[in-house]
């Protein structure tokens, strides 16, 4: 649920800041594969998949792909602290700190 509920705040905010396209990407591949599909989805996080597959739309281009969870661990560490806070928060330009670690170590990989 974490992911569908990433998923459409991401969308959101992208459509927000008035980008014409993006790419959205994800460990679940259960959602991937929803949100990359044209007909309703009938499972309990459905509704959120249906909304996100409609913001998807508003977007000149906007790519849904599969990542592993081996090289997405910030992304799902930041969507399981995001439910928990209750409200929405938005970093620019700096780090999370419930995942400057993760990204430290994730970054010194690609060295």
């Amino acid at each position: 649920m974490a992911e569908a509920v990433a998923a459409n705040h991401a969308l959101e905010l992208a459509s927000d800041l008035v980008l014409v396209s993006m790419v959205l990407e994800g460990d679940a591949l259960n959602i991937i594969k929803s949100l990359n599909q044209r007909e309703s989805d009938h499972s309990p996080i459905g509704i959120l998949l249906d909304e996100a597959r409609l913001k998807k739309t508003s977007f000149n281009c906007c790519g849904v792909s599969h990542t592993n969870r081996e090289a997405n661990n910030a992304v799902h560490t930041l969507a399981h602290y995001g439910l928990r806070l209750g409200e929405d928060v938005t970093w620019f330009e700096t780090c999370p700190p419930c995942i400057q670690s993760i990204v430290l170590f994730e970054s010194n990989l690609n060295e």
